[in-house]
Parts: C-alpha cells; structure tokens; sequence
C-alpha cells in the first residue's frame, strides 16, 4: 500500500512537472508572438522625406479628371492624395511660423500603407512657446484650427485625413533640388484596424504609374508653413 501511495505520488508530481513546463512554454511562445505583433504594427514599414508640395499642371489634371489631387513629392516616392492634400496645401499658405508648426507624421501610428495605398490621420500643432498672437489666431481659423483647453500659450490644433496612392519618386534635377531645401519626415505603418480606402480608377491611371511628370516648375515660394515648396507637376507626352 505504501509503495502504491508513494508510485501514485511520483505520477502526480511529474504529471505536475509536464503542465508546469508545457505552462511556460505556452507562455514564452504568446510572449514571442505578442513581441511580433508589436513590432509589426509599431515598426515603419515606410520612410520617407517630403520635399515639395505639387499641384497637377492642366493637361494632367485633365487626363485624370481630377482637379483635386496634391502631389506629396518625396525622396523615395511620389505620394498622390485625393483626400486631404488640398487642406494641407491651403493650411501651407496660412500666414504663420512655421517653426512653431508641429507635424505628428513621425511620431504617430496613425498612418498607413498597405500595397500602394496611403491613408490615414495626420495633427497639427501649432503654438508653445510665446503666446499665439491675435493676427496668428486669425490665420489659424481660416485652416480650421482650434484651441486645446487646459494648455497654457494658447495652442492650436487641427486633424487631417489623408487618403492617396504610392507611385515611383520624380526625377529633379541638381538645379531643382539645389531650390528644395526643406523637408517633412514621415512614417508609415502596418495598419491593425484601419482598412484601406476604397480609391477608384482615377489615381490609377497609366499614366501616372509610368511616372507623373517630365519636368517640375517652380513656381513662386508660398511661405509654407509645412516646410516644403510649392511646385507645379508637367506632364509627359
């Protein structure tokens, strides 16, 4: 009897020992696949520097039926918004300091990109520092900027969805880059429940995807509160 309590002891004790083990196997595995989670949806999976603001010349906007469209000129990519480039062109030319312009598209997880689509929510921040003066908070109601309550100076802040579509980087010349001198880092990110937009055939033209323009022209400089140029985009024929 006593060799059969002392077997039965022995099984349990290493019955115990198995589910202790496979436990913290179990655990050490949801631990790995949580870390992969996390470095899958808070890890860039893009990177990239605006250095120009572009609006479609004529014959583009026309071959696209699209007088809306902004063009994002980046180092890597050329970043085709349909949504939101236009409110952020407009905001470019607010009368304002554009040292006390803060943009989020490095810190937020709150752009995407899934295939050749973009999409997301930038904010703005405008202020800290000195107090926001009357003729500031004027310019700052034009772009739809509101005060944060509760923040000493006065801050404003403004969200702006954008939407849009990835295509090949645009060719500039040295004379050209030598005059864009100015850049806006972001980051895109792998999206957890954010869907992509649905975008028609109009940002998918050809046309577009072969390259969007033969030649950038600058035109005069608005005093960009974003940072960036203000080109024009001409199209190849």
């Amino acid at each position: 009897m006593k060799h059969q309590i002392k077997w039965i002891a022995l099984v349990v004790a290493f019955v115990t020992a198995i589910a202790a083990s496979m436990g913290c196997a179990t655990m050490a595995a949801s631990s790995i696949v949580n870390s992969g989670d996390s470095n899958f949806y808070y890890k860039p999976v893009h990177s990239d520097e605006i250095i120009a603001i572009g609006r479609l010349d004529a014959a583009l906007a026309k071959e696209m039926e699209q007088d809306n469209v902004v063009a994002f000129i980046g180092m890597k990519n050329t970043y085709l918004l349909h949504k939101g480039g236009a409110e952020l062109e407009q905001i470019s030319q607010l009368k304002l300091d554009g040292k006390r312009m803060d943009i989020d598209a490095i810190r937020s997880y709150k752009l995407y990109r899934k295939d050749k689509q973009v999409w997301g929510e930038l904010i703005l921040t405008y202020g800290g520092g000195a107090e926001v003066s009357g003729e500031e908070q004027a310019e700052l109601a034009k772009g739809g900027f509101t005060a944060i309550k509760g923040v000493r100076n006065n801050q404003y802040q403004k969200k702006v969805g954008i939407e849009g579509m990835i295509y090949p980087a645009i060719k500039l010349s040295d004379q050209q880059m030598s005059k864009l001198t100015t850049r806006r880092a972001f980051n895109l990110y792998n999206p957890r429940d954010a869907k992509p937009p649905v975008i028609g055939k109009i940002l998918k033209s050809p046309l577009i995807v072969a390259g969007v323009a033969a030649d950038v022209a600058l035109v005069p400089v608005y005093k960009v509160i974003l940072g960036v140029t203000a080109v024009v985009l001409v199209v190849a024929h």
